[in-house]
């Protein structure tokens, strides 16, 4: 199978039976990378 050919089909995949109804976009902007850890230790402020 040539890369452009698995490409294509990675890419646009055929499909069963109709087109998708719609499209998203997700984690588009910064602030939807937000990430709250939550440590299993308290931080001395040192280090």
């Amino acid at each position: 199978m040539s890369f452009e050919l698995w490409c294509s089909l990675a890419l646009a995949p055929p499909r069963a039976v109709e087109p998708p109804a719609g499209t998203v976009r997700l984690r588009v902007q910064a602030e939807d990378f937000e990430v709250h850890e939550e440590l299993g230790f308290a931080a001395s402020g040192a280090g």
